[in-house]
């Protein structure tokens, strides 16, 4: 219906067609797309605009009112949360409540033993603080214990992150890599990575809904 409703514009993942997504996910993913199809047909009809910023201004006015529209919010009844609290308590009692180390043990420590399963937790860093390496290592070791992981990038393009993480894994510089001098370290880390549970995501939308979007369908995939 989406999809018929834009003319076309708007491709559908297979995902949807056939069921397999959360229906949930799967409607907040669909309505994004609309958005983001509005939003380029809108810069269509106004690229001979001479004024640019007026331009600017209608294109995120007709984003931000879907978005509004779009936003649902839910609340949950108090019997519902504590039993789900009670759920939590009672699979800690049995050990059965796991956190994901990262690799550094201060962090670990600060984080009652690391990152913990069904929360989300929000780091941060200036520029160039090496905010995108770091995450890159804690992908790496949760997937080495085995946890489906998804990375999300909506920057760095795919052979530049996994040049780091063959780095990080090889030890080995990342000039020395990208110039072939070291083919034996690429051929060991595609032995390594393509064994693990992880999963690359370029996600180019450079928004907090897309990027919302991207996480839920990995959550949904097991990440």
């Amino acid at each position: 219906n989406v999809s018929n409703a834009s003319g076309g514009a708007v491709l559908v993942p297979e995902s949807f067609q056939h069921g397999i997504a959360d229906l949930g996910v799967a409607s907040k993913r669909l309505s994004e797309m609309v958005v983001l199809s509005m939003r380029e047909k809108l810069s269509a009809e106004l690229k001979n605009d001479d004024d640019a910023f007026d331009v600017i201004r209608r294109v995120n006015d007709v984003s931000n009112e879907f978005s509004s529209i779009l936003a649902l919010h839910e609340s949950q009844p108090m019997p519902s949360l504590y039993a789900n609290y009670i759920d939590v308590v009672e699979k800690n009692a049995e050990g059965r409540v796991m956190a994901i180390p990262t690799g550094f043990p201060t962090l670990d420590e600060w984080g009652y033993g690391g990152l913990r399963v069904g929360n989300i937790s929000f780091l941060g860093g200036g520029p160039g603080a090496g905010k995108t390496s770091f995450m890159l290592r804690v992908s790496l070791n949760a997937a080495a214990l085995g946890f489906r992981t998804a990375f999300i990038e909506g920057e760095m393009p795919p052979n530049e992150i996994l040049g780091r993480m063959n780095a990080m894994h090889t030890r080995v510089p990342v000039n020395d890599l990208e110039a072939g001098r070291r083919m034996d370290a690429v051929t060991d880390f595609g032995d390594y990575i393509l064994k693990l549970p992880f999963q690359l995501h370029i996600d180019s939308g450079r928004n907090v809904q897309s990027l919302i979007a991207a996480i839920r369908e990995a959550v949904h995939a097991g990440a």
